[in-house]
């Protein structure tokens, strides 16, 4: 079996760029759903990033894979869009380190490991999820969870959020008697 991971980023894309891509969690099923038959798929969609994990008895070439993950989104290629892609080793070693946080925006933030989750569940709930795809996100759930007991990644509790939070004491001082306005989209 083949394994490959194409996606948007915080690396190389925009945010403007990379909202195109996003996916609410109810949308995630009915996206998975427009996988060919034979193609196991997952899709892991945060702020930060959307990546599409395939499986397959083929390997998957980067312009059919980013053409699946088009395909999901009902999109077309904006221009300016920079896709990666992984195969193999590389897509299982990228997923690790999504899910252990040391590829964030914010090093060791402590979504991601939740999130992980959710896309596997979603692929599940899909039909999408199988043998190969099941035990690689999985083994990234124990790569995330050992990496956050076993080092000093998550000891500083560490969000966007949080840093926000941190910077604005830093520039306002005492925050208890500020007024803050949070403007965003999502949970």
């Amino acid at each position: 079996m083949h394994v490959s991971v194409t996606g948007v980023s915080h690396h190389e894309t925009p945010v403007e760029l990379r909202e195109r891509f996003a996916f609410a969690q109810d949308e995630l099923v009915p996206a998975l759903r427009t996988l060919p038959d034979g193609i196991g798929g997952a899709i892991l969609s945060t702020c930060n990033r959307t990546e599409l994990y395939l499986t397959g008895e083929n390997a998957i070439e980067r312009d059919d894979a980013v053409g699946l993950l088009l395909a999901c989104r009902g999109a077309s290629t904006p221009e300016g869009v920079a896709f990666f892609h992984h195969t193999g080793v590389e897509a299982i070693a990228h997923l690790f380190g999504v899910a252990a946080g040391i590829d964030s925006l914010v090093v060791g933030e402590s979504e991601i490991l939740g999130q992980v989750r959710e896309a596997f569940s979603a692929a599940t709930a899909a039909g999408s999820g199988d043998p190969v795809l099941a035990r690689l996100f999985h083994s990234a759930l124990r790569v995330g969870r050992r990496a956050r007991s076993e080092t000093e990644i998550g000891a500083h509790g560490l969000s966007v959020a949080a840093l926000a939070v941190s910077l604005s004491r830093r520039l306002l001082g005492d925050l208890r008697r500020k007024t803050v306005l949070v403007v965003g989209a999502g949970e």
